[in-house]
C-alpha cells in the first residue's frame, strides 16, 4: 500500500500509475456511504474482495440474491459483481442496487446475449448497436464498473489508443470525431 505525503507527490504519483475511482450507484449511496470509503483500484492500492452474486438457470431467487448481497456487505467485501444470467436481468439489477451500498458491476454481455437468443435464437446475430444500449441502460441503473470481454491484443490497443490520441486532435481542431472510448493498457 502507499503512503501518500504531499500534495507533489500525490499529483506525481497517479499520474505515473493507473488506478479508477468506482462510481457511486445512487444519491443515497452517496450520503449514506460515509462508512464506505470509495473504492479505487489500481497499482499501489490495497487488494479488493469482490463478492459475486447471480441468478443462474437452477436458481432464480431475487431475494436470494439480496440475501447474498447484504451478507457480502457484513462481511466486509469492497466490491459486488451481480452475475445474474437468468429471470428478468434488469430487475435483478435494480433490486440488487436499491439493497446494497456496495459498488456493483456485472457482465453486460450476459444479458445481450440471453436477449438475443430469446430473440433469434443465435448469439451470434447480436447487434452492436443493441449491446452499447444495454451498457448505457445498465450505467443509467447506477452499475459502478463492468467487466467488458474483448479479444484485442496490447499491440491492437495501442493502435486504437494512437487513434483516440488523433481524434482528440481533430475535436479540438473542430474537425469531425472519430468514435473513441475510454481504453486503458497498462
Amino acid at each position: 500500500m502507499v503512503k501518500l505525503n504531499g500534495k507533489g507527490f500525490c499529483k506525481r504519483y497517479f499520474l505515473q500509475n493507473p488506478f479508477v475511482v468506482l462510481q457511486e450507484h445512487s444519491e443515497e449511496t452517496m450520503t449514506t456511504q460515509l462508512e464506505y470509503a470509495r473504492q479505487g483500484i489500481g497499482t499501489g492500492l490495497r487488494t479488493k474482495v469482490n463478492a459475486s452474486i447471480g441468478t443462474s438457470s437452477d436458481i432464480c431467487d431475487i431475494d436470494l440474491e439480496v440475501q447474498k448481497a447484504n451478507a457480502a456487505e457484513e462481511e466486509g467485501a469492497d466490491t459486488l459483481m451481480e452475475l445474474s444470467a437468468d429471470g428478468d436481468l434488469d430487475l435483478v439489477r435494480r433490486t440488487v442496487l436499491a439493497n446494497t451500498r456496495l459498488p456493483v458491476g456485472n457482465v453486460p454481455l450476459y444479458q445481450a446475449f440471453k436477449e438475443t437468443i430469446r430473440k433469434y435464437q443465435n448469439p451470434a446475430k447480436l447487434d452492436p448497436e443493441y449491446l452499447f444500449e444495454l451498457i448505457e441502460r445498465q450505467l443509467e441503473d447506477g452499475l459502478s464498473f463492468m467487466a467488458i470481454h474483448d479479444s484485442h491484443d496490447r499491440a491492437q490497443m495501442a493502435e486504437m489508443i494512437i487513434n483516440c490520441e488523433l481524434a482528440e486532435i481533430g475535436r479540438q481542431n473542430k474537425r469531425k470525431p472519430a468514435p473513441c472510448a475510454g481504453i486503458f493498457v497498462p
